[in-house]
């Protein structure tokens, strides 16, 4: 098991286009889905914590105040242009670290175990398996894959992105 410096990237979509979104200020319990996922990623220690805000981005930025994260923002979600939008949070990842993971809020109760597992193993891309199958996220990229991603693809989701660019 090699230790390998991991970035993640928390972003409050996973699909824009299927409207399948969450608030990352809804109440989860005695906290929000975003500290939640925060606080895991800090249990995890993932650092940078790269949180990819929208239209909510003041709210979300102070409401994390004081979790030390970095905010990028995002105009619009219903239009992601992945060059304008997420290349640069990805890029600022990867000039910090070996590997991005890339946490939707959507999927609130990823364990710290898994995030864990994921930055030990091997490969270009990872992604969590359940009783034989992959099951979606957190998904960990390595740099190799990342370069191989092809801009001009439209991005309607991680999954579906990752799979048109056959990673």
């Amino acid at each position: 098991m090699q230790n390998r410096k991991t970035a993640v990237i928390i972003t409050k979509f996973e699909c824009a286009q299927s409207k399948m979104t969450s608030n990352p200020l809804k109440e989860l319990g005695r906290t929000t889905i975003v500290k939640r996922a925060v606080v895991a990623c800090q249990q995890a220690q993932l650092s940078p914590i790269i949180v990819i805000t929208g239209f909510d981005g003041p709210s979300v930025e102070r409401h994390l105040a004081y979790y030390g994260v970095i905010f990028f923002q995002i105009s619009d979600y219903g239009s992601i242009d992945f060059q304008k939008d997420l290349r640069p949070a990805l890029e600022y990842g990867f000039e910090k670290c070996d590997q991005v993971m890339i946490l939707p809020t959507e999927y609130p109760f990823c364990k710290t175990e898994t995030m864990r597992m994921l930055t030990e193993q091997e490969g270009e891309v990872r992604i969590p398996v359940y009783n034989g199958k992959k099951t979606g996220f957190p998904l960990l990229l390595t740099r190799k894959a990342f370069d191989r991603i092809n801009p001009q693809i439209k991005f309607n989701g991680w999954t579906s992105f990752f799979e048109k660019n056959e990673l």
